[in-house]
This record gives structure tokens, sequence and C-alpha cells, in this order.
């Protein structure tokens, strides 16, 4: 049985194509992966497809797992930045014209009016800090969250090292923690 294998091993066989592997770890953090989305999305349905997703990102992007240091740490991170796509998504909802009544007058739902708010209040001031960044540390920071390339990835494209690209989302991080509101 593999469960008594660290996460490094785990995922390096992995990296090499051994489903077993990858089924360890994804029964060792499906379940506090799902519970963290679930705090915050409030649908289990919802939760188990955002960390589906990320459990899938891992196994797809698996020739790059030599840029995973900690299993946890980077698992807690990519189901972080799922729940706040998936809730900068939510903002915008669409009707389907069918639901309206024929004569366009319509009761607007206002249940969810305060959560909306308070995301388009959330996204404004990430956008205001992302914008605030320094020019390459905003750079490697949309390159690392926006277009989720690895740190090798980010090195080569703007051929600077993995250690400086670490530093700049380090820094990235650090003033988006400062700006927005901690969550509960």
């Amino acid at each position: 049985m593999r469960s008594h294998l660290t996460d490094n091993i785990l995922i390096k066989r992995m990296k090499e194509g051994d489903t077993l592997s990858f089924e360890v770890l994804f029964e060792r953090y499906a379940e506090r992966l799902h519970d963290f989305a679930l705090k915050y999305v409030q649908h289990p349905q919802v939760a188990e497809e955002l960390m589906m997703d990320v459990m899938l990102w891992l196994w797809e992007h698996r020739a790059q797992a030599d840029d995973i240091e900690k299993v946890a740490p980077y698992l807690s991170k990519a189901i972080k930045n799922k729940v706040f796509d998936h809730l900068r998504k939510a903002v915008i909802k669409t009707v389907p014209l069918e639901s309206l009544p024929e004569n366009g007058s319509y009761i607007k739902d206002n249940s969810h009016a305060g959560t909306t708010v308070e995301i388009a209040e959330l996204e404004e001031q990430y956008h205001k800090t992302l914008h605030s960044l320094p020019t390459q540390c905003k750079k490697v920071f949309e390159l690392s969250r926006i277009q989720e390339l690895t740190h090798a990835e980010i090195s080569s494209h703007l051929n600077i090292s993995k250690k400086t690209v670490e530093g700049h989302i380090t820094n990235a991080l650090k003033m988006m923690r400062r700006s927005l509101p901690p969550t509960t």
C-alpha cells in the first residue's frame, strides 16, 4: 500500500505517470480541499467540482510537479484561487429569457444582494491592489495566478530566476493580504 509514502515520493511517482500514487494524494487531500471550498461557496456540488478541478489540474500538469515543494500548501493555494475565481465569476449571473414574464416586468431576487455587493467590493479592492504592484511584480503575479503558469515557466518567459519569481509572488501576496479584508 502506498498510503505510508511521503507526499514528495508520491509526487515524484505521479510525475512518472503512476496513477496509484495520484489516487493516494487524492484520498489524502480531497476532503480538506472540498471542506475549504464548501466554507465559501456553501454548495456541496460546487465545492466538489472546484476540488475536482484542482486535482484534475494537478494530474494534467504532473510533468511540472518538480515545482511543488510541499503538496499541502500548494493545493491550499490552488483551491483558494479556484474559489476566488468561482466567486468572482458568480457575480455576473444570467437569467434565461424563458424564465421572464412576457410583459417584461419581474421581481428581482435580492436574496444574494449583500453577497454580490461584498464580492464586487472585494474584487474592486483586489484590482486596485493588483494595479498598485510594481510592474514586474504585477506581471509575475498575473502570470502565476491568472494564466496559471508554473514558477519555471514564468522564469523562462521573463528571463528571470525562479527565486526572483518566488520573491515577486511573495511580495504580491503580502500586499494582497494587507489590503484585502481577512476571511473568516
